[in-house]
């Protein structure tokens, strides 16, 4: 079927599914096409917002030609229109003109909502069910290469993926089946970054030496050039260039996917690395390969008043993916972890001796008679890429311990519950050990403390987490607890956590700067020379020290740790899939492992939708629970105000959390706000005539209504003195963090300073902390009630367990009534009586 040709309409039609019904049609100049307001069978976006989403917007006209933009303006992006008094405006102008006027902010009347157009602009199509897929793909695919996209030839896509079982019988077959995730995941990442391009952008110098530049972004830009993000920049001849940013030519059509040689650049680009976000929507590059003012000087980039014009992709790492590959051949020693993972936990409780010190653990195969000597095996493990090895020893007889009594935790740092102190003491005398830590019950604080037991008895220890941020947080635990530190980053975050006040000195890479003495910032990265020895140096801190190590899984995958660790402990586990987890696992002689994380909160991220719906998104800890096997759970939460804890204990954790903090503890303090129960400060606020809309690049979601109500708020907490630090606004979409940073300040009448202050993320940045006061906006509100991923509990959880003091939520409650743990969140605000209608 899918040979079958089909003769394209002569007369105007939809490229994508042939509809010739002109009053459905909407018109593109730029790809001299038109396309329908129609969709085909399992898509929830008809076919001009599917290829507008998809390949960047551009401009539009009704079927007859007249040109859809803003009244005030000119925008062209449908993503930015509504109607207002039956007038196309553009987002920016309705918020320049109307600022102060949140009824008519609300009345906003989005041109593309429930993925489709407004009525008023094209009648709406029928779904197209006759069309074969392989049709449907193969039309997407000429649409794709006329805009000038890389060709998707020679994937090396597995179709042979199965599904993740709970559990494997034999370690083999676990491997080799994680072989093949890893490289489907590899596949999908760099099908990302490739499409990751910005033309076109006016940059200019930061410093006299020409190795900083800086340059004002989009929001798509500042979205994805995060500090420690790798880019290459390519000068672009202003003179030859027609300066029309979503205007590519077709010069990148034979441009092959699949291939990976990234060092085959022109002699204008250059490599660099994203130093910093200076100020909102502001980003500062440092060059890292390259003179690039002595090589500017001599060309005619320049655009007036010392601008030059950059173009910016990101530059692909597999270093992720090479490390996870990497460790599969790694445990020779530790076939008792292999068993654990693949699902096999006959074991799982075995115990282990606290007391014996590093030399003893180092020759207790001699001295110690319980233990078997076995003959190495070797296992073959089947790749599409190579062919691992692992190495079984039999350790099943080792000596059971009990010095459970003779443990003391040192509890200078912080008085610990009962229950703290008993999850302690099972990680330190188990070989294996899982804890769940729910919102705000001392989790951090259980791993300083196990950490430093291990520290006073001698043996090596690494912590790992899965992200620099995380790992920056537990660093300042453990120097807030006084307690000896390591920490080490990659070599793309040394920058950023060098100008981290609270852990720079605590840091290998900045030890390793004092050392070599007074030398030129850019030269650690320029001067290959400089690097190596800083490179050298980290090694052997990390080789020598004495002290705790804290760093991120991947990078505690790298030559650098080439030494033995006798624990491991791993933070946030939660996010981390079986590839990830398995990277610690493989460094030498770890004898003990210890897991902290909390399956009921967010998850880990997987760049493939099929490796997803294989298994491979869910985390061990949670495959361990559906195994039945329960962690040792921390109850008592001393972070939430006892009234807004009561739901989280409920719907997460069978009503098993417990308060540590009272009423008086928590005493809300936003005088000027208005409670509609003043014993529990906790308001949903109902907008139910507020419209999602897509963000400009039709990739995220935001919604102004409830911006509106947001910015009304904002004024209610500066007149009753919270400090912006005080104040965290939490969202689940970019679109809505960009409208919020650059709009919030227009929209109330606090000052700007203050607006600018504010932290604005999403829920998954907040994973981890804690504010006094969260305003949570839902954003999702659409005449098919879909939710998108806030379906996912996990989220829903850390969104509503940050806030200290009070939680105010934002949103259309109707929209999120058919999903159950959203019903019941919506019904125990009803039965509280916090519910207020907008």
């Amino acid at each position: 079927m899918a040979d079958q040709k089909y003769q394209r309409p002569t007369k105007p039609h939809c490229q994508l599914c042939d509809n010739t019904n002109i009053e459905t049609l909407l018109y593109s100049p730029k790809d001299e096409m038109y396309f329908c307001t129609g969709s085909s069978q399992d898509f929830f976006y008809s076919h001009v917002i599917f290829i507008m989403r998809k390949y960047k917007p551009v401009p539009l006209q009704t079927y007859n030609k007249v040109p859809i933009k803003c009244k005030h303006c000119s925008n062209y992006n449908i993503f930015d229109l509504g109607f207002l008094k039956n007038e196309i405006v553009c987002r920016d102008c309705l918020i320049d003109i109307n600022k102060k006027d949140g009824r008519l902010l609300r009345a906003f009347d989005p041109l593309v909502t429930d993925g489709d157009v407004h009525e008023k602009i094209a009648k709406r199509a029928p779904v197209r069910e006759d069309l074969p897929v392989e049709e449907f793909k193969k039309r997407i695919i000429e649409i794709r290469e006329k805009r000038g996209y890389p060709k998707y030839d020679n994937l090396g896509l597995s179709d042979n993926l199965e599904q993740l079982p709970l559990k494997f019988e034999n370690p083999s077959v676990y491997l080799s089946t994680l072989l093949k995730f890893i490289n489907q995941e590899e596949i999908f990442s760099l099908i990302k970054i490739k499409e990751l391009e910005f033309l076109n952008i006016n940059a200019k110098f930061e410093n006299d030496e020409g190795y900083l530049i800086g340059f004002q972004t989009t929001h798509d830009v500042s979205r994805v050039l995060k500090p420690g993000t790798r880019v290459i920049i390519k000068l672009s001849d202003i003179n030859n260039n027609d300066n029309d940013n979503n205007d590519k030519d077709n010069s990148n059509n034979d441009k092959d996917i699949s291939n990976n040689d990234q060092d085959n650049n022109d002699e204008n680009d250059f490599l660099g690395l994203v130093k910093s976000k200076k100020r909102r929507n502001y980003i500062v590059i440092m060059i890292t390969s390259g003179d690039l003012k002595q090589y500017l000087e001599k060309q005619s980039f320049w655009k007036g008043n010392g601008t030059f014009v950059i173009d910016i992709r990101v530059k692909e790492s597999k270093i992720t993916f090479d490390r996870q590959r990497a460790t599969l051949t790694k445990f020779a020693e530790n076939n008792f972890f292999i068993n654990i993972l693949s699902g096999n936990l006959d074991n799982i409780n075995k115990k282990i001796n606290f007391f014996q010190n590093r030399k003893e653990n180092k020759d207790s195969s001699v001295k110690t008679k319980t233990k078997k000597h076995s003959s190495n095996k070797k296992v073959k493990i089947n790749g599409s890429r190579n062919n691992y090895y692992i190495v079984n020893q039999n350790d099943d007889n080792e000596e059971e311990y009990n010095d459970d009594e003779k443990i003391e935790i040192d509890e200078s740092y912080r008085h610990l519950n009962d229950e703290q102190r008993m999850a302690i003491i099972f990680a330190l005398t188990h070989k294996f050990a899982m804890i769940q830590g729910p919102p705000g019950t001392g989790k951090s604080t259980c791993i300083a403390l196990q950490a430093l037991a291990y520290y006073k008895q001698g043996y090596r220890v690494l912590v790992v987490t899965h992200s620099n941020v995380a790992a920056d947080h537990l660093t300042e635990i453990f120097i807030s607890a006084k307690i000896d530190v390591l920490r080490v980053c990659g070599a793309t975050y040394n920058l950023i956590a060098s100008e981290n006040e609270k852990i720079k000195e605590k840091t290998s890479y900045y030890l390793a700067k004092q050392e070599l003495g007074d030398i030129n910032e850019h030269d650690f990265y320029y001067d290959e020379d400089i690097h190596r020895e800083i490179y050298n140096l980290e090694k052997e801190y990390i080789k020598y020290t004495k002290k705790i190590i804290i760093t991120t899984i991947v990078t505690a995958g790298g030559e650098r740790f080439n030494a033995q660790f006798d624990k491991i402990i791993v933070d946030e586990a939660n996010q981390l899939i079986d590839a990830d987890l398995l990277i610690p696992l493989g460094l030498r002689g770890v004898d003990q492992v210890t897991l902290y994380g909390d399956q009921m909160q967010i998850g880990p991220f997987v760049h493939s939708k099929e490796n997803k719906s294989f298994g491979l998104g869910r985390s061990f800890i949670q495959r361990l629970d559906l195994l039945h096997h329960k962690a040792i759970c921390l109850k008592i939460q001393y972070r939430m105000h006892p009234s807004l804890s009561e739901f989280p204990s409920i719907a997460f954790y069978n009503g098993e959390l417990r308060n540590g903090v009272t009423e008086e503890d928590r005493i809300f303090s936003a005088h000027h706000i208005i409670l509609p129960n003043q014993n529990i400060p906790l308001v949903f606020y109902n907008v139910k005539s507020s419209k999602e809309q897509l963000s400009s690049n039709g990739k995220s979601f935001l919604n102004i209504a409830e911006a509106s109500i947001l910015s009304e708020l904002i004024i209610q907490f500066f007149e009753s003195g919270i400090k912006p630090e005080q104040l965290g606004i939490i969202t689940f979409y970019n679109g809505m963090i960009n409208l919020l940073e650059d709009s919030l300040y227009k929209m109330s009448k606090v000052p700007k300073t203050f607006c600018d202050e504010l932290r604005i993320n999403t829920v998954d940045a907040f994973e981890g902390s804690d504010i006094d006061y969260v305003i949570l906006l839902l954003v999702r509100s659409n005449r098919r009630r879909n939710i998108g991923f806030l379906a996912d509990i996990g989220r829903l959880n850390v969104a509503i367990t940050r806030a200290k003091y009070g939680l105010f939520i934002i949103g259309n409650a109707e929209n999120f009534i058919r999903h159950p743990t959203w019903r019941e969140l919506i019904e125990f605000c009803q039965n509280k009586d916090v519910i207020l209608d907008i």
